[in-house]
């Protein structure tokens, strides 16, 4: 019975759905303006796996700034519809996108930075044909005066793992059985 019951939760774990990030997509940009303030406006996109439903989300993204002309350095969002913060994140099928999440703040960031960023959540496909593409848009305004920003930003977007019934019936049946085979070995 005891051989049963743990070959049983050990069953239920291994049937366990894991977390898989169908989708990535990095991006770099360095880019100095010289004297006058300059508006720059990036736009990056990946196919990735097809999902659709509910979907999982992360972003991590820095911006560091260099003052050459030693006059401060200042870097704002555009506030524009390519994207009103410093980073759109979206998700489309190439013809129709989907925001998911802005990300970066509408204040100017000033002096050298590092200035680091992260946000996840859900993002849901399901009023979309399809999630295949991945769009990641950088836009903001430095300066001027031989400033020079970089920037980084990676966005995964994967499946939201939900464990099956039959998955969490059979760790139930597991811990259960446990649970037994403890009392009967203290009677």
């Amino acid at each position: 019975m005891k051989t049963t019951i743990l070959g049983m939760m050990a069953a239920g774990l291994l049937a366990a759905t894991p977390s898989v990030n169908a989708g990535v997509i990095s991006a770099a940009v360095s880019v100095v303006d010289f004297e006058t303030p300059t508006q720059f406006a990036f736009t990056f996109i990946s196919p990735i796996t097809p999902l659709s439903g509910l979907n999982s989300y992360s972003f991590t993204g820095s911006i560091t700034m260099t003052d050459a002309g030693r006059d401060g350095v200042t870097a704002s969002p555009l506030l524009s519809a390519i994207s009103p913060e410093f980073w759109r994140l979206e998700a489309g099928n190439g013809t129709t996108w989907s925001i998911v999440d802005d990300i970066g703040g509408t204040v100017p960031l000033s002096g050298a930075g590092p200035f680091d960023f992260t946000a996840s959540g859900l993002f849901d496909c399901t009023a979309l044909v399809e999630c295949s593409r991945l769009r990641l848009s950088f836009a903001f305004g430095l300066s001027g005066g031989d400033d020079g920003l970089s920037g980084t930003g990676t966005f995964k977007l994967g499946p939201e793992a939900v464990p099956e019934p039959g998955t969490l019936l059979l760790i139930g049946l597991g811990l259960a059985g446990l649970g037994l085979g403890r009392r009967n070995k203290a009677h």
